[in-house]
């Protein structure tokens, strides 16, 4: 109210200054016009009436940019918030907006709103609601001169009164970075209470890429879906990129289940990649549920590049449960030491319900799933069909297991430690034996070994054009087998002249 009415007493003065100036010319036409006749009145006329609406259209102007100042932002304006700023500011560099929901509110499409280091939080509910394609960025400095989000962290902490990030609208793509996300229970919120404890996004394209997520939990008194995320309803151009998404719960109710400790998605096409998925649980307690790091359902997502490891399940699919999505991909994936209950260490796939469910698993590294009942590196029942090419799946107590009538087909598979290979349903061509030599599993480093016998021991057929981290695939000249392109080997660089061109 107090900035309204500086506005508007600052207008005021601008007007009577502007109209005292041109007093006397209004004054003048007056004369002008009563008193002056023929040509000499018409042009005197002519010339005071245009100086007086310069004078009002100057006023007009000036009223009206100072009736928008603060309320609507020109699109690709960066805003700033910092914990020394004020809401009553504009979001400017020099006059910080205190809270992140503040500087959303001003922003029209295509701002960019940075956020200096500091803790953000709310007395209760969530911490921001997104519903506009605007960006996202912490990790600045207190002053905006650098960006750093290990250095400068920005933490958005929503400390179990409700869910940290909303984001809501058809069209909407907002992107959300450099922050850490922590503290949220949706449980306690009125919209899709006990979705996404960390993020819950619906019928938006969000892109979501570098944060730190953990410490979140779905619900405490009833089902959890998707402890650190939730994306409901997401179109392809959904991004899930670079994250690290760290010791989040699905539900910590002892009666009910959980599912998708790390993330869930339904419905959706996005593309999750470049993410470290550790350390989730779908359910703290004695209650059951799937998908200790991921759960996936009725959609066709894509994850590429993820370490997916250390997660658990009090129910199948330590790693990964995925439920009646067709086609779901999965590429350059090391999904390793996570625990089930019951099956699926590694990955579990069901498809029911008039919903098959199919998949592409091609040169992903599925090793030692093998720490709970469910000790399959792939388990797969019911309306599915699995296409496997390129994996490495290591220390199991099965390899690949399928319950007919579902089926697998897997080619060029290295298989090693396994107390069976396969049991079900499976047809493995192709098969490579022989440790891989990873470089050090104990510590998560699942790296070939040049001697490894994945290397160059693939097929090109349907091959990614990189690896896990980036490199090229081939980097010799056959494909290796897993998620890591051993950048090591040259036994195809070489060249070999014949003894008559050596004195050339």
């Amino acid at each position: 109210m107090w900035l309204d009415l500086r506005k508007a007493l600052t207008a005021f003065l601008l007007y009577d200054i502007l109209w005292s100036s041109n007093r006397i010319a209004y004054h003048e036409t007056v004369r002008l016009f009563l008193s002056n006749s023929g040509e000499e009145k018409m042009k005197s006329r002519t010339r005071h009436l245009a100086s007086l609406l310069t004078a009002v259209f100057l006023v007009l102007l000036v009223a009206a940019a100072l009736a928008t100042r603060g309320t609507k932002a020109s699109p690709g304006t960066t805003l700033y918030v910092s914990t020394s700023g004020d809401d009553g500011n504009d979001c400017t560099i020099t006059e910080t907006c205190r809270t992140v929901q503040r500087a959303i509110d001003v922003a029209t499409t295509d701002d960019e709103i940075h956020v200096a280091e500091g803790t953000y939080t709310v007395t209760a509910g969530t911490v921001i609601t997104v519903s506009k394609t605007v960006k996202l960025r912490g990790g600045w400095n207190a002053d905006f001169t650098a960006r750093d989000p290990d250095l400068y962290p920005t933490t958005l902490d929503a400390q179990r009164q409700g869910r940290v990030v909303y984001i809501i609208g058809l069209g909407a793509s907002p992107t959300i970075e450099g922050f850490t996300i922590t503290g949220g229970n949706a449980g306690v919120e009125d919209n899709y209470r006990g979705m996404g404890g960390g993020i819950y996004s619906r019928a938006a394209a969000p892109i979501i890429q570098n944060n730190i997520i953990t410490d979140n939990i779905a619900s405490t008194v009833a089902m959890g879906f998707g402890g650190g995320l939730y994306l409901d309803y997401a179109p392809a151009s959904s991004v899930i990129s670079g994250n690290q998404i760290l010791s989040n719960t699905a539900s910590t109710s002892t009666d009910t289940n959980g599912f998708g400790g790390g993330l869930y998605l339904n419905y959706s096409a996005a593309i999750v990649s470049g993410n470290t998925i550790s350390g989730n649980i779908n359910n703290s307690t004695a209650g059951g549920g799937h998908g200790g790091g991921v759960y996936l359902s009725l959609g066709n997502p894509t994850l590429d590049g993820n370490r997916i490891i250390s997660n658990t399940s009090s129910g199948g699919g330590g790693g990964l449960y995925v439920s009646r999505s067709a086609p779901f991909t999965l590429t350059n994936n090391i999904i390793a030491q996570n625990r089930a209950a019951y099956t699926g260490g590694g990955i579990l796939v069901w498809g029911g319900g008039g919903y098959p469910a199919s998949g592409v698993l091609i040169n992903n590294t599925f090793a030692q799933n093998n720490l709970g009942n469910g000790g399959e590196g792939v388990f797969a029942s019911n309306d599915t069909t699995l296409t496997l090419t390129n994996n490495i799946i290591v220390s199991h107590t099965y390899g690949i297991y399928i319950i007919s009538p579902a089926t697998a087909t897997a080619d060029y598979t290295l298989f090693y430690g396994n107390t069976n290979d396969t049991a079900g349903s499976v047809t493995s061509t192709h098969e490579v034996s022989g440790d891989p030599l990873f470089v050090n599993p104990a510590g998560w480093d699942y790296h070939i070994q040049v001697t490894s016998p994945a290397v160059n021991s693939g097929t090109f057929n349907g091959a990614p054009a990189t690896d896990f981290e980036g490199d090229p695939r081939p980097y010799d000249c056959f494909v290796d087998i897993g998620a890591d392109e051993n950048t090591a080997s040259d036994q195809c660089r070489r060249i070999y002249l014949p003894l008559i061109m050596k004195n050339y």
